[in-house]
């Protein structure tokens, strides 16, 4: 097995960041934000804006590298995640197959998430870092 990499985007939108439910395992049930494989031959950049437009019907602007994350679950689970930081372009959110639905939140309601348990460990870490969540 090989390590996947992927991309994600802290999207912002004034003061609210999207988040979106997860649809399927790992992680199904949790908040997430949005971003998922990068494809042969697909930039980094390009697969960012195909993740979030197939998961949430937007497009972004403004994509600058915010970190890189690994995601280390052995056996079944190796990630490398470029994460953005982006910012809202144009579109009204539909959630696509990987996300049950999807929206824009406050800092504090995504605090309120988290003190519930209710986002991914790595997602959680991401936030943290980028000092959305404490």
């Amino acid at each position: 097995m090989q390590p996947r990499i992927g991309c994600a985007g802290i999207i912002k939108k004034g003061e609210f960041v999207l988040m979106g439910v997860r649809n399927k395992n790992p992680n199904k049930g949790k908040w997430i934000i949005p971003g998922g494989k990068v494809e042969y031959g697909e930039t980094l950049e390009s697969a960012l804006k195909r993740e979030i437009l197939e998961e949430t019907g937007i497009t972004t602007c403004s994509n600058i590298i915010f970190g890189i994350y690994e995601l280390l679950n052995l056996p079944d689970e190796h990630r490398i995640i470029l994460v953005y930081s982006t910012d809202y372009q144009s579109g009204n959110i539909t959630s696509g197959d990987d996300l049950l639905s999807a929206k824009f939140l406050s800092k504090n309601e995504i605090q309120n998430l988290y003190e519930k348990k209710l986002i991914s460990k790595i997602v959680a870490k991401i936030l943290i870092d980028a000092k959305i969540i404490h």
